[in-house]
C-alpha cells in the first residue's frame, strides 16, 4: 500500500523479493485500534525506528516487535481495544513519520474498525 495515498499497489515478484530479501532499517508504527463507550473510534500509536538493518524474516526483529507491541498494548484501556495493527516501511534515507490521520485512513481501508471492542463484545455476551 502506498502510505501517502493509501492506494493499494501491485508489485512484481522481483520487487517483493527485493523487499523481503535485503536488510533494511525498518520504520514501524505499532498501533492499537480502539472504540470508547460513546462510540468514538481512535488510534493510539508508537513509532519504532530500527537503527540496524534487518531482513523482514529475521526472527530477532519479529521477537523485538512483538515484545514492544505487547508492552504498548498493556498501557491502553483494555475495554476500548478492537485490534492491534501495524505499518512497516523499509526506510531508505530520511526517517519516515506517519501522521495519525494517515494511519486512520490505512486502518479504515483495511477494515480495522469493523470489529467489536472488548466492552462491546462483553455487552453482547451479557445480553445472550
Amino acid at each position: 500500500m502506498n502510505y501517502k495515498s493509501c492506494n493499494e499497489l501491485k508489485v512484481s515478484q522481483q520487487v517483493a523479493e527485493l523487499i523481503a530479501g535485503l536488510p533494511w532499517k525498518w520504520y514501524f508504527e505499532c498501533s492499537v485500534v480502539c472504540r470508547d463507550q460513546q462510540g468514538k473510534e481512535y488510534i493510539v500509536s508508537e513509532t519504532v525506528h530500527c537503527e540496524s538493518a534487518y531482513r523482514q524474516s529475521d526472527p530477532r526483529l519479529n521477537e523485538f516487535l512483538n515484545k514492544h507491541h505487547k508492552a504498548f498494548l498493556a498501557k491502553q484501556n483494555n475495554l476500548h481495544v478492537i485490534t492491534l495493527a501495524w505499518v512497516a516501511v523499509p526506510a531508505i534515507g530520511d526517517k519516515v513519520d506517519l501522521e495519525i490521520e494517515t494511519l486512520d485512513k490505512i486502518y479504515t481501508k483495511l477494515g480495522a474498525f469493523d470489529y467489536l471492542s472488548t466492552w462491546e463484545n462483553n455487552k453482547m455476551e451479557e445480553a445472550a
